[in-house]
């Protein structure tokens, strides 16, 4: 680990060494490569578009404590993309469908069916959209507006579309059974 690490020199000399401060600078480095390995991993994963947005610093968000665990779940599925959205069921299977035609099939406007259609800009979903978002996001939307919606630390916000998101869902199913 040592060699791994560019510290090779430190088991060859141990009687050179200062514990204390080896230990300080080693353990700096296991943590900046870690951090290194995370973002590469991260910016490099063709599934996690919406979350390489979204996650800009390792750390723990602080949605998951605003949120019940029920809600969480829906908020955590849609930043992490798992979900069932075509912009990741079309990855799949025999017949992939190319990302630029993984187009929403419950409206008519040829937008492919991603995060940001689904939450601001699908007709399917404009009842439930005005009762549990504001309008300030759906109005003009906009990526910067949706990001700062999925960001937000204002419970309310969080649990209105945490509501949205399990409510939507809902009606996507139902609507996918029918059609």
């Amino acid at each position: 680990m040592l060699y791994e690490y560019g510290f090779g020199y430190v088991w060859e000399q141990q009687s050179t060494i200062e514990n204390n401060t080896f230990i300080k600078i080693f353990k700096q480095r296991l943590i900046d490569n870690f951090y290194q390995t995370w973002f590469a991993n991260k910016a490099n994963s063709e599934v996690l578009n919406l979350y390489n947005i979204v996650k800009t610093n390792f750390g723990y968000e602080s949605y998951l404590d605003i949120l019940s665990p029920e809600l969480r779940v829906y908020l955590s599925r849609i930043r992490l993309s798992a979900h069932s959205l075509a912009i990741q069921t079309g990855r799949f299977g025999r017949n992939r469908i190319p990302r630029a035609e993984r187009y929403c099939v419950f409206c008519n406007t040829n937008d492919i069916e991603d995060e940001f259609h689904f939450i601001i800009k699908c007709q399917c979903y404009v009842t439930l959209r005005k009762k549990y978002i504001k309008e300030y996001f759906y109005k003009r939307p906009s990526m910067v507006k949706f990001l700062e919606l999925l960001k937000s630390d204002d419970k309310k916000c969080l649990t209105n579309l945490a509501n949205y998101l399990k409510c939507a869902l809902s009606v996507r199913l139902n609507l996918s059974h029918t059609t």
